[in-house]
């Protein structure tokens, strides 16, 4: 079979319409560029069938319009050898360009030079089905079409690739006949730019990382994921409800006809500061060398850098009849970051402020003072993931007054719980013995600490019944070892009691 069946109009100029099929609708498109100034040939490949009468070959490296350039010098090329040899019909030289799969070329913008004398040859673009785009043929007269400093652009093209080169179209006696000391033929190419044509978008997959699963989260998050498409990725964003967050571009090779990297493990990291504290969804944005994308939204994640907001209601005030300690009340915020596992109170006297204590969750506790004069207090709260600090701190003020004051507007002396604790190898036993006055839930608060730093919290709630409440707890190794175990009780309607020892 022939390279191509027949020939067709030739159609040539600055601006050329090629004599192929349309091109269908494409959602995006990229170039791939060759020759000068570089000296790479690119995704084009060299080749000739008849390398006895004909020859082809790279001297990239000029202008990229091809200014003062002689010869084949600064292109790619393709002609026949000026060896008077007759060329077989069907015979061509010069350089192929194949389009990967899943795109179509669209168009072509390049600087060239063409030229045959009366014979039955060809030269110039052809589509990949050997239809002629833009051709030199001298049927009778010579033909030249020089660069002329303008570029040639092409467009609405639709082919899977091209050959740029010169061509043996010979009906009778079915061969060309070679220059003797001239070129018959002749293609030169100093630059060009063809674009691709590609509908798809890129596969994304793999998704995972802390930022996909779930939280809470805070400090730098990371999205991981693999990517790929035939033209590759040429960029990948993340963006929250407020907008992009992250934004990562591939290094990318145009001279490829797929210019841009896959991403089998693909990885981005984002500083979740950006990103406000709460539930959300995030959308990764992938995008490939013609301007697709894809976006892949994630599960909701909850980020939890600040913890709880600050407790509202807030109010700390004496005991009557007791010096040593003062009443606290708060609410907690109706919908944090991550549910409130207990409260951190503090006492102040000027620029001296106590060790935290740990409250429950119930909204109200005592913190012990060291004795009659006016406090400052700051109440805040630790979630699950235990973030959460004082800069999230509630304040009030209290003034306890001498023991025996009469007229104390705070609330009446409470009776107090017991608190006991019975340790069998890792088992923990607390028992709490309950005044009559408390009906409801009993909370128990477990803490264990290396030196000040807590590592270990538990909560544990218990009804009353014949006047105690009893919960048992089964130690981690690491809490059997710790410095320090404090626990707490604490009832509505009683004072709380604590108990501290070593595991």
């Amino acid at each position: 079979m022939r390279w191509r069946a027949a020939l067709a109009a030739v159609v040539a100029g600055a601006a050329l319409t090629a004599a192929v099929p349309a091109a269908a609708e494409a959602s995006g498109t990229y170039q791939v560029t060759a020759c000068s100034p570089t000296s790479s040939s690119g995704a084009w490949t060299q080749v000739n069938t008849n390398t006895a009468g004909m020859t082809a070959g790279n001297q990239c490296g000029g202008p990229a319009d091809g200014n003062n350039q002689t010869g084949t010098s600064g292109t790619l090329y393709g002609e026949d050898t000026e060896g008077g040899t007759f060329v077989t019909s069907g015979s061509k030289a010069g350089w192929d360009f194949t389009a990967p799969a899943g795109t179509v070329v669209t168009g072509v913008t390049y600087y060239r030079n063409l030229a045959t004398e009366p014979s039955d040859w060809e030269a110039g673009l052809f589509a990949a089905n050997g239809a002629p785009i833009d051709i030199c043929e001298s049927d009778p007269d010579t033909c030249s079409e020089d660069a002329n400093d303008l570029a040639t652009v092409l467009t609405g093209l639709d082919t899977t690739g091209l050959f740029f080169g010169v061509y043996c179209n010979s009906t009778s006696p079915f061969t060309c006949q070679g220059g003797d000391g001239i070129h018959l033929a002749l293609a030169e190419l100093y630059s060009v730019s063809v674009t691709l044509s590609e509908s798809s978008s890129p596969s994304v997959s793999g998704l995972g990382g802390s930022l996909w699963e779930g939280g809470p989260l805070w400090g730098t998050g990371t999205v991981n994921f693999d990517a790929s498409d035939v033209s590759g990725i040429d960029q990948v964003a993340l963006a929250g409800s407020s907008g992009q967050v992250a934004f990562q571009q591939e290094g990318c090779n145009f001279a490829s006809t797929s210019p841009c990297p896959d991403l089998p493990g693909g990885s981005l990291s984002v500083n979740t500061l950006f990103l406000h504290d709460g539930l959300q969804t995030l959308s990764l944005l992938v995008t490939n060398a013609a301007g697709n994308a894809t976006t892949v939204v994630s599960p909701t994640v909850v980020i939890d850098n600040d913890g709880p907001p600050a407790p509202t209601s807030f109010a700390a005030s004496a005991i009557s009849g007791s010096t040593s300690e003062v009443q606290l009340t708060w609410s907690n915020p109706s919908d944090p970051p991550a549910p409130v596992s207990f409260a951190q109170a503090q006492v102040c006297q000027g620029n001296s402020c106590g060790a935290p204590v740990d409250l429950s969750t119930s909204g109200s506790g005592e913190l012990p003072v060291s004795g009659p004069g006016t406090y400052g207090v700051r109440l805040w709260l630790i979630d699950i993931a235990g973030r959460g600090s004082a800069s999230n701190a509630a304040t009030a003020s209290v003034t306890v007054p001498p023991a025996g004051t009469t007229g104390n507007t705070g609330p009446t002396s409470k009776p107090s719980l017991k608190l006991t604790r019975k340790l069998s190898g890792r088992k923990l036993t607390l028992t709490a013995t309950v005044p009559k006055a408390v009906t409801g839930d009993v909370t128990f608060t477990l803490s264990a600490y290396h030196g000040s730093k807590r590592f270990a919290l538990t909560t544990r709630k218990k009804q009353p019944a014949d006047g105690s409440a009893v919960v048992h707890l089964t130690l981690s190794s690491a809490e059997l070892k710790a410095s320090k175990i404090w626990v707490k009780v604490a009832a509505a309607g009683a004072k709380s009691a604590t108990i501290e020892f070593r595991g």
